[in-house]
């Protein structure tokens, strides 16, 4: 009797982590504009994915045809599991001429560690020569105008192949100190253009186009809105068992409050950049900090008649943001069909709360 009562619960509760993982594969269709909570059933993928097969090899184990459920879920959704997670016995080797291409969101190169800045800027500029890309979208880029102080700009373009610059400041400080985000390259830069996302501080999308050989690629530079969380939402994260009642529902409305800002204004940025890129008569690349996982609106408009990436040449499983939480892929180098990448890598540097991504690619059509 026992026995059969916690087989059914256990049942029970297998159909309903079936359930938010078979919600979760609507998230990405529903503008969170319409209804925003799907986007965090949809950001809770991992969670769902694990249950899921912790049930199926549960159910398997004991030779229970109840293991269908949580199978089924799972191929459902194959090509979400791709996005997450990918097993390659053995990955195609980049050709002599192809080109690499990084995506770093470098965090104002640790400007506001003022004890350690220095460092970790000289640091990143190591990474930078060992990596040796040739082109490379930043994102929270700073540089300065003010001879002497925390040099970056200059520094980049001495130092490393990549010396053509298109940068574009979102915020200005004391008339010569330039936030914003910068893509440079070993090769001409022929045109640059902006994406302005209208009454949206902080966040932009540079357009800037590179002439490769008798080719010409636009590469897409994009720093969408970030949720804002502050030292006390972190916090509370980290200490909210702990706290009475009050607490914990003061600080999970304030919690949802950002998330929701962050997945609206997420959701109109990146139908101004997939309308942009529609318009491009070039092949495109898209590169950045989405702010968002693979798994949301977000990233699947963008996304749209695009390839990841990672899905084609990486191999494991991926995550780019380097914080305190949360731990997700949010950094992409996405491409259309007229480019194949190849070598699909993360660099496991903690020299931001981002890792760079990198990969190299070369034009097929």
């Amino acid at each position: 009797m026992l026995k059969s009562l916690l087989k059914n619960l256990l049942f029970l509760i297998n159909i309903i982590f079936a359930t938010g993982m078979l919600l979760s594969y609507s998230a990405p269709y529903v503008s969170p504009e319409i209804f925003w909570p799907l986007q965090l059933v949809g950001l809770a993928y991992p969670f769902w994915f694990w249950a899921n097969v912790f049930f199926a090899f549960l159910w398997i184990f004991r030779l229970n045809l109840k293991a269908l459920l949580s199978v089924s879920v799972l191929l459902i959704g194959w090509n979400s599991i791709g996005k997450y997670v990918q097993i390659k016995l053995s990955r195609e080797s980049p050709p002599p001429h192809a080109v690499k291409i990084m995506s770093y969101n470098v965090r104002l190169f640790d400007l506001y560690n003022w004890s350690n800045n220095t460092s970790t800027r000289n640091k990143i500029f190591d990474m930078l020569v060992k990596q040796n890309p040739d082109i490379i979208c930043f994102q929270e880029f700073f540089y300065s105008e003010k001879k002497g102080y925390f040099t970056t700009l200059d520094t980049l373009v001495k130092f490393q192949k990549a010396k053509n610059v298109h940068a574009e400041h979102t915020n200005l400080k004391n008339g010569f100190h330039y936030f914003g985000k910068a893509t440079f390259s070993a090769f001409p830069i022929v045109n640059k253009d902006i994406i302005d996302f209208k009454n949206q501080d902080f966040n932009t999308c540079l357009i800037t186009d590179i002439k490769i050989g008798k080719d010409t690629v636009r590469i897409f530079n994009a720093h969408l809105a970030s949720v804002h969380f502050q030292k006390n939402d972190y916090e509370f994260l980290n200490k909210a068992i702990s706290l009475n009642t009050e607490q914990q529902m003061e600080g999970t409305k304030n919690i949802l409050k950002r998330l929701k800002k962050g997945w609206i204004l997420r959701a109109e940025q990146a139908e101004m950049i997939a309308e942009a890129i529609k318009q491009s008569p070039y092949p495109v690349i898209v590169c950045g900090d989405f702010n968002d996982s693979f798994n949301s609106y977000c990233y699947r408009v963008i996304s749209e008649g695009l390839t990841d990436s990672f899905m084609e040449s990486g191999n494991g499983f991926d995550i780019s943001y380097n914080g305190t939480w949360p731990a997700f892929r949010i950094d992409y180098i996405l491409h259309d069909d007229r480019i194949k990448t190849y070598k699909f890598e993360t660099v496991k540097e903690k020299l931001s709360d981002h890792y760079p991504i990198t990969c190299y690619f070369e034009i097929v059509k």
